[in-house]
């Protein structure tokens, strides 16, 4: 199950359990949680604009149903959303949220 850990800062951050992406576990809960974090930087980019250079254009959001694999078409590919921040945004080359 993913877990919060707050710093002394103040600042929070999100964990996953199992790495999520084409070589992950994909454990339903952790992909739903990346999938509602690349929402809210897809909602980011669309207000602020390109976060990469060159320009990678938001994607429409994922719909958090915890499916990222082969059966999650309806879902614009998941697989193909994380290999392509992965590669152009440098986030995890070996194409998972660890």
């Amino acid at each position: 199950m993913p877990s919060i850990t707050k710093l002394p800062t103040g600042e929070v951050i999100l964990n996953v359990d199992h790495s999520v992406g084409r070589y992950g576990r994909n454990r339903m809960v952790d992909v739903q949680l990346v999938q509602l974090l690349l929402n809210l930087l897809i909602e980011t980019t669309k207000h602020t604009g390109p976060i990469s250079d060159p320009p990678l254009p938001a994607p429409e959001p994922l719909k958090p149903d915890g499916i990222c694999g082969p059966k999650d078409s309806h879902n614009n590919n998941c697989f193909t959303f994380l290999d392509s921040i992965s590669q152009r945004w440098a986030m995890c080359p070996d194409i998972r949220f660890n």
